[in-house]
């Protein structure tokens, strides 16, 4: 006897897509996530049904405000400790590198500010942050988050809307005449915590992953 996909999704209620923003969901009706055909066999909907099971993909949408990245983050450290359950380290280790990645693209992606002014300690790098939050340049640019996390692994793809960088040209925060400023440090950081870290060619695309129970 042959299943079409609808009755698999009967069988087995998928984890679907989560869209959120900043705030609060956007929309949380489920959708299946499932690779098989159209006709499927009895034992395919259970195997759909296991896959469906241990992995689920969330979209967030974010405006240019630092201070809504601390929220997207711990929904997504949530979802990852249910599906995956990683130690008290990794757990840590996740949620310092997407605070980076994310507030980065917001920052330096989205709002085209350099870190550079950070280091003058005047308050000018947060003033230049709220103004351009509300200038018509940058107001409705938008970073997005895509997650894709599985029991054994997740992969995280932020993308901003601004001019871009190269990211293999950033200096290296360890050497001796960087380490007291900010410039790469978060990009540093990401490539220290997370198992593989890849920027698209136009520096709007970083693509992180991370195994559980994976060393560096």
């Amino acid at each position: 006897m042959s299943l079409r996909n609808e009755a698999i999704r009967d069988l087995c209620p998928p984890q679907g897509v989560t869209r959120a923003t900043n705030d609060a969901p956007v929309s949380n009706s489920p959708t299946a996530i499932l690779d098989s055909p159209s006709d499927a066999t009895a034992e395919s909907a259970t195997d759909a049904c296991r896959e469906s099971a241990a992995r689920r993909v969330l979209q967030f949408e974010l405006e240019n405000d630092p201070a809504g990245v601390s929220a997207v983050v711990n929904a997504v450290v949530e979802e990852v400790r249910r599906i995956s359950r990683p130690d008290g380290s990794e757990d840590v280790r996740l949620r310092v590198a997407l605070e980076e990645a994310l507030v980065n693209a917001v920052v330096h992606g989205n709002l085209e500010v350099s870190s550079d002014l950070r280091e003058a300690g005047d308050g000018s790098y947060e003033r230049l942050i709220d103004r351009r939050r509300h200038q018509a340049k940058y107001r409705d640019r938008r970073v997005r988050l895509t997650c894709e996390l599985r029991r054994d692994e997740a992969v995280f793809v932020v993308r901003d809307e601004g001019g871009g960088f190269d990211a293999d040209r950033l200096p290296d925060p360890r050497e001796s005449d960087r380490m007291q400023r900010a410039g790469g440090r978060g990009v540093f950081l990401m490539r220290t915590l997370m198992d593989a870290v890849e920027y698209s060619v136009q520096g709007t695309v970083v693509t992180m992953r991370k195994r559980w129970g994976a060393t560096k």
